[in-house]
């Protein structure tokens, strides 16, 4: 890790401890960060932030990667269509610290 907070995503940091900073928001998927440069982050096994991080800017440090955590969405058969996500999420595992930085 090199210890530079990052705001947005590229793919030289999959598989890698990163610090990122972003806004902590709660959806469907669980509990997640947006980056400034709009995407999204789940945090792994976090179905939701506590009061004390909900819509604060924090950091926080893990691992990141490129995972399906979300089912896709279904057509039934009267053409429904079920919440989910297509493709696949960014995911941070391995969480070592957060920090609210607002």
């Amino acid at each position: 890790m090199t210890g530079k907070i990052i705001d947005s995503i590229s793919d030289d940091s999959l598989g890698k401890e990163v610090i990122i900073e972003g806004i902590a928001y709660d959806a469907k998927g669980g509990a997640c960060i947006k980056l400034k440069d709009g995407n999204v982050v789940y945090i792994r096994n976090k179905l939701d932030w506590e009061t004390e991080y909900l819509e604060k800017r924090i950091v926080i440090t893990g691992t990141l990667n490129l995972k399906k955590i979300i089912p896709d969405p279904e057509i039934g058969e009267n053409g429904a269509i079920s919440t989910g996500a297509t493709g696949k999420q960014y995911v941070l595992e391995e969480i070592t610290m957060i920090k609210i930085v607002d």
